[in-house]
């Protein structure tokens, strides 16, 4: 996917300004999926913020938001966390709508 979004940016010439802007976007959306993900493990809201506001704010390595290379791993993160809210919801009498998400 990574990949693919960079031979879409380069083919309309994008400048490097716009790659990084596309690893911000993934480290909130990582930020995002934690906050849902602990919304629905802990009561109240303020866990939950304070967990996505933690992951916004304190990477443990900075070089996947702020090098261009390092897209792979918030995009790992971000499909790893979306996997685990799509497993959330899943049971016996789940549609199969949500199995095929789960399988995406």
């Amino acid at each position: 996917m990574v990949l693919g979004v960079w031979v879409a940016l380069q083919s309309i010439g994008a400048s490097g300004w716009i790659f990084h802007a596309v690893n911000v976007l993934l480290h909130g959306v990582v930020s995002f999926l934690t906050m849902r993900l602990v919304s629905g493990l802990v009561p109240g809201r303020w866990p939950a913020l304070a967990a996505g506001v933690l992951v916004l704010t304190l990477p443990t390595a900075v070089e996947p938001v702020a090098w261009v290379s390092g897209a792979f791993d918030p995009a790992a993160a971000a499909f790893a966390l979306a996997a685990v809210m799509a497993a959330r919801g899943y049971s016996d009498e789940t549609s199969i709508r949500r199995r095929l998400l789960l399988v995406v």
